[in-house]
C-alpha cells in the first residue's frame, strides 16, 4: 500500500530533474543562439559600413578623375571656341594643378581639423559642380580658367584626400583591398568619362556639355552623403568563448549583450570570411592598384581622433601656430627627399599631361574626334593593367622597385620621342598601349620607392611638400607645351619635351645608390673624427 505513493514521488521527481535538464540545455542552446546571431549582424553590418565607405569612394573617384582625363577632349572644344593661342588654353590645365596641390596642402589639415569628412567632401562636391555649371556662361579664357581650373582643383583636393583617409579609417586592417576597390575608379572613370563626353558635345554642344557636365559631378554629393564618421575602435574586442564564460548558467546579460553589438558591431568579425578578406586585403599585389596609393600610409593615421588628441590650448591656437604645427620641414634635410621630390616634379609631366594633349594631337593629324576619346579609352585600360602587373613583377623579387621605374620612366620617355613617325592609327593604338604599361608604373610604384627612399615616420611629412613640386611643375609645363605648339605649329615638339621630362625623372632614381655611398662615407668619417676626438680627450685626462 505505502509503496505506490513512493514511486509517484520518484516518478515526479525525475520528471523535475528531467524539466530541469531540459530549460538548462534550451538556456545553453538559446544563449549559443543569441551569441550566434549577434556575430552574423556584426558582420553584415561591418561589411556595410566597410564597403559601403569603399563604393561611395569608387564613384566619386570615378567621377572626378574620368571628368579630368576628360579635359583633353575639352581642349580641343576650347581652341575651337574662343580662338585663343594653345600656350594661353593650356593655363586652365596648369592653374587647375596649382589649386588642387594648394588645398591639399594647406587646407585639409584645417578643415579636417573642424569638420567632418563628409562635409569636407559636399564642400568639394558643390565646387566641382559649381565649375560645370557656371563654365555655361564662360564667355572669354578668364572666366574658363575660374571655372574649370580653380573651382574643380580645389573640389578635386577637398574630395581625393578626404575619401582616402575615411577608408583607411573603416578598413583598419583590410587597407590594401579598401584603398585597391576605392581606386578602381580611378581608371574606369578614365575608360567610361570620355566616351560620355564625346557624345554630349556630338549632340549638345561645348555649353551643353559643360552645364550636364555639371550635373553629372552633382553626384558627388550623393555618395558623400553616405560616410558616417568612423567609431572609435576599441583595443580588444569581445569574443565568443569570453561572453559564453562570463554568463552564469542561470540566464543571458542582454543588456551587456546589446551595448556590445552597438559599439563595437562595425569590427567584429567571423574567422572564416574575415580571413579570407584579410588574405585579399594583405595581398601584395593590391598595394599597386591605385594611384593614389601615394596616399595610403599617410592617410591612415592623418586626421584620426584629432578632437581627443588636441587640448584646450591648441584649440585655441592662432592660424599661424596651426600653420607652423601642421608643416614639418625636417624631411628637407635629407638627400633622398631630395631626388624623390625632383623625380615627382619631372615624372609627373608626361604621366599627367599626356592624355590631355593626345586628343589635339591626334586631331591635328587628321583622325575624327571619336578615334581621340577611344584612345584615350584604351590608355586608360592598359594603365589599369600595368599598376597590377608592375605590383607583379615588383613582389617577384627578381627588380627592386626603384629600378623598375626608372626602367619605366625611361620607356615612357623614348615612347615620346618618336611621336611624329605614329601617322596611322594603327601605330597610335600601338603608341597609347606601350605608353600607358610603362607609365602605369609611376602611379603604382611612386609610393613604394618614397617609402624605400625615407622611412615610414618621413613618408607623411613628405607627403604634402611632393603633391607641391606636383602643382608646380604642371603648372609651369602647361602654358610650355602650349608654347611649343604655338612656336613649332605641330604638338611634335611638346610630346618629346614630355618624353625627356620622362627620361629625366628616372636619372635621379638611379643616382640614389651614389648618394647612398657618399651617406655612408660622410657617417664613417663623422664617427673616425669622433673616436679621434675622444681618443684625445682620454689622453689629456691620462696626462
Amino acid at each position: 500500500m505505502s509503496s505506490v505513493p513512493l514511486d509517484s514521488s520518484l516518478e515526479e521527481e525525475k520528471m523535475l530533474n528531467s524539466t530541469s535538464c531540459l530549460c538548462h540545455l534550451t538556456s545553453c542552446i538559446c544563449r549559443v543562439a543569441q551569441v550566434k546571431l549577434n556575430k552574423l549582424y556584426t558582420v553584415i553590418y561591418s561589411f556595410h559600413l566597410f564597403f559601403s565607405h569603399a563604393t561611395a569612394t569608387f564613384f566619386i573617384n570615378l567621377i572626378q578623375i574620368g571628368m579630368y582625363r576628360s579635359f583633353g577632349i575639352l581642349f580641343v572644344e576650347f581652341l575651337e571656341e574662343f580662338k585663343a593661342p594653345t600656350s594661353v588654353t593650356s593655363l586652365v590645365m596648369g592653374m587647375y594643378s596649382a589649386a588642387y596641390s594648394l588645398t591639399a596642402l594647406f587646407g585639409l589639415n584645417f578643415l579636417l581639423e573642424r569638420f567632418s569628412i563628409r562635409f569636407t567632401c559636399l564642400l568639394g562636391g558643390i565646387f566641382m559642380s559649381l565649375g560645370g555649371i557656371l563654365s555655361y556662361f564662360a564667355m572669354n579664357l578668364e572666366y574658363l580658367i575660374f571655372t574649370q581650373s580653380i573651382l574643380p582643383g580645389m573640389g578635386s583636393a577637398l574630395l581625393y584626400g578626404p575619401g582616402m583617409v575615411i577608408v583607411g579609417q573603416y578598413f583598419d586592417k583590410r587597407t590594401a583591398l579598401g584603398q585597391a576597390i576605392s581606386s578602381c575608379g580611378v581608371s574606369i572613370g578614365g575608360m567610361c568619362i570620355p566616351q560620355i563626353i564625346r557624345y554630349l558635345l556630338t549632340q549638345y554642344g561645348l555649353r551643353g556639355t559643360m552645364l550636364i557636365g555639371g550635373a553629372i559631378q552633382m553626384e558627388i554629393l550623393i555618395f558623400a552623403l553616405l560616410y558616417r564618421p568612423a567609431p572609435i575602435r576599441p583595443k580588444e574586442d569581445q569574443t565568443e568563448e569570453t561572453i559564453l564564460c562570463s554568463e552564469t548558467p542561470s540566464g543571458v546579460k542582454h543588456g551587456d549583450s546589446d551595448s556590445n553589438v552597438s559599439e563595437n558591431g562595425a569590427h567584429a568579425t567571423p574567422n572564416t570570411i574575415g580571413g579570407i578578406i584579410d588574405t585579399l586585403s594583405q595581398s601584395s599585389v593590391l598595394k599597386y592598384a591605385s594611384s593614389c596609393e601615394i596616399n595610403i600610409v599617410s592617410t591612415m593615421s592623418l586626421n584620426r581622433n584629432v578632437v581627443d588628441i588636441e587640448d584646450v590650448t591648441e584649440e585655441k591656437a592662432s592660424c599661424c601656430q596651426r600653420i607652423k604645427r601642421s608643416l614639418d620641414f625636417s624631411a628637407f634635410k635629407r638627400v633622398n627627399f631630395w631626388l624623390i621630390a625632383f623625380f615627382n616634379f619631372f615624372g609627373v609631366v608626361a604621366v599627367t599631361l599626356f592624355d590631355s594633349f593626345l586628343p589635339a594631337m591626334v586631331q591635328e593629324e587628321g583622325f575624327t574626334d571619336m578615334d581621340a576619346a577611344m584612345l584615350i579609352t584604351i590608355y586608360a585600360a592598359v594603365d589599369c593593367v600595368s599598376r597590377f602587373a608592375s605590383g607583379l613583377i615588383v613582389e617577384s623579387g627578381k627588380i627592386k622597385a626603384q629600378n623598375l621605374l626608372a626602367l619605366f620612366m625611361c620607356g615612357t620617355g623614348l615612347m615620346c620621342q618618336f611621336t611624329s613617325l605614329y601617322v596611322s592609327y594603327d601605330l597610335l593604338i600601338m603608341f597609347v598601349v606601350l605608353f600607358g604599361m610603362f607609365s602605369g608604373g609611376f602611379q603604382a610604384m611612386n609610393a613604394v620607392v618614397m617609402v624605400e627612399f625615407l622611412d615610414i615616420e618621413t613618408f607623411p611629412k613628405a607627403l604634402g611638400f611632393v603633391q607641391v613640386f606636383h602643382g608646380v611643375s604642371l603648372a609651369i609645363m602647361n602654358p610650355v607645351l602650349g608654347a611649343l605648339r604655338d612656336i613649332t605649329g605641330t604638338y611634335y615638339a611638346s610630346f618629346n619635351l614630355l618624353g625627356s621630362t620622362a627620361i629625366a625623372s628616372s636619372l635621379f632614381l638611379l643616382a640614389e645608390p651614389l648618394t647612398r655611398r657618399w651617406m655612408d662615407a660622410r657617417k664613417v668619417k663623422a664617427k673616425e673624427e669622433e673616436l679621434k676626438a675622444l681618443n684625445k680627450v682620454t689622453g689629456d685626462e691620462v696626462i
